[in-house]
């Protein structure tokens, strides 16, 4: 990791910010509250977000940008400044940029030419969304922003660089085998006459439309649920292939959780050519990759098509989104995370795998879509112990996330 001194980067940043052309008062050296000792050279060298450094506010000198470290994500609080003095005038080019001070450990908005509290500021926008000259703060964000493993343009915790595998896997194109086609244990219909989608689960009784996935590639079993006019794997896909893990390096949690991922070897890719930094042409149509034939791995688009079904709309990440908790397992998740499970997903918190290491089981559930946000990153779901709410974010392909299947 590239570490420099904090004092050095404030030094440097003084420099730059008293010849700024839109002005800017003295800027001061004080590092105020900041709860690292280091400043990272990038996002990328940043620790990941574990729960030694929750509530840590971390520095990076690309951008000079700061990050707190909240509930599993480095979040992005804007362009770090020493104090109310140092920070550059709130131009019209600056419209909606968000600025940390360090001192009062707070974050500010540029909006109509003043700096004002950003309290109703996301604090997940992305870097790339935070520093645009005059766009409006998206709600979706990075851990860390473009360059940390994070969530998407959207989040997750960040990491050191991580080396890049080049083993590849079978072509998405290529039907490795064939899968047993789907058995349904009942006839009850899941949507009323209306066409929204209802609970099949009740505290009585438990009417969810189930069925058996056999994958013929190596016989395991997987139980399937329809919602809505969608049908899912009801657990997280098994099959060993290059570029999956158990959770732990532990066969067990394989049996538990099912593998983790990366993205290419979950669309079917070589890491060469849909890994980091390499823009996968994945055409048009259902993704096979890595499930059973007959099966893809849902898009971005299917996924909401999921959270409409037992949510009613896509809606922002508030209350009233409670998607999380209705699919979400009712046992396995920390600190009374459990879900209610009322349509038979069963979501496990299986956690994610990055750069050797593993994290927040039992706290996150994180499952790839086919869908590729840019030459880095792609789309996945993210459900989380702490709250109801579903989140669709993009984050880094080399990161470990497990994979659902649904039925072509």
């Amino acid at each position: 990791m590239k570490k420099i001194s904090l004092l050095a980067v404030l030094f440097s940043f003084f420099i730059t910010a008293c010849g700024d052309s839109d002005g800017g008062a003295n800027a001061s050296t004080n590092a105020g509250t900041a709860a690292l000792d280091e400043v990272y050279a990038s996002e990328d060298d940043l620790p990941g977000c574990t729960e030694k450094y929750d509530g840590a506010i971390a520095f990076v000198k690309e951008g000079s940008t700061a990050f707190r470290c909240e509930d599993g994500r480095w979040e992005n609080k804007g362009e770090y400044y020493a104090n109310n003095d140092a920070i550059k005038n709130c131009t019209a080019k600056r419209e909606g940029e968000v600025a940390y001070i360090v001192d009062e450990d707070k974050s500010l908005v540029c909006e109509d030419g003043k700096w004002v509290n950003s309290s109703n500021v996301s604090s997940s926008s992305s870097w790339s969304e935070v520093k645009g000259s005059s766009s409006s703060i998206a709600s979706s964000s990075s851990w860390p922003p473009e360059g940390g493993i994070g969530y998407s343009s959207a989040q997750a915790p960040s990491s050191s660089s991580v080396a890049q595998s080049s083993s590849s896997v079978a072509s998405s194109s290529s039907a490795k085998s064939s899968s047993s086609s789907v058995k349904s244990s009942s006839s009850i219909t899941s949507s009323s006459s209306s066409g929204i989608v209802l609970p099949c689960k009740t505290e009585s009784e438990d009417n969810c439309e189930y069925g058996i996935l056999k994958d013929s590639r190596d016989g395991r079993e997987y139980k399937t649920v329809k919602i809505g006019d969608q049908v899912w794997m009801a657990e997280n896909l098994n099959f060993d292939t290059d570029n999956s893990w158990c959770y732990g390096d532990a066969p067990a949690n394989c049996a538990k959780y099912g593998r983790l991922y990366t993205w290419a070897a979950a669309v079917g890719g070589a890491e060469d050519e849909c890994g980091g930094g390499h823009e996968c042409d994945l055409g048009t149509g259902d993704v096979q990759g890595v499930c059973p034939k007959g099966w893809h791995l849902p898009s971005k688009a299917e996924w909401e098509t999921l959270i409409v079904a037992v949510d009613g709309s896509i809606t922002e990440y508030t209350s009233s989104n409670t998607a999380s908790s209705k699919l979400k397992s009712v046992t396995g998740w920390s600190d009374s995370g459990n879900g209610t499970d009322t349509f038979g997903f069963s979501a496990l918190p299986a956690g994610y795998r990055l750069s050797d290491e593993y994290y927040y089981e039992g706290i996150l559930a994180c499952i790839w879509s086919s869908t590729e946000a840019n030459s880095k990153r792609a789309y996945y779901m993210d459900l989380y112990y702490a709250n109801g709410y579903a989140k669709l974010y993009d984050d880094y392909k080399f990161i470990g996330f497990s994979v659902r299947c649904l039925k072509d």
